[in-house]
């Protein structure tokens, strides 16, 4: 079991809601929600860098690498 810990590089695959409805992702299905044409892109962070919103940033620290997670960041 790999732990990702602050200044690790990881691919993230998300869906962001807002009010329920898709704003952003970069899963292929999810993003057709938005714009038919759209092609998913990867996307590296470096954890603890700042790289994506405070709240998604903390979250990712402890987590297992490989795993599915729900993470709710709230508009603050």
């Amino acid at each position: 079991m790999e732990i990702i810990k602050k200044k690790d590089f990881v691919e993230i695959k998300f869906t962001g809601y807002s009010n329920g409805n898709v704003f952003d992702s970069n899963i292929e299905e999810d993003l057709k929600k938005i714009d038919s044409k759209a092609k998913p892109k990867e996307t590296i962070v470096i954890v603890g860098e700042g790289m994506v919103v405070n709240g998604l940033d903390n979250a990712l620290e402890g987590k297992e690498i490989g795993k599915d997670y729900e993470i709710n960041v709230p508009a603050k």
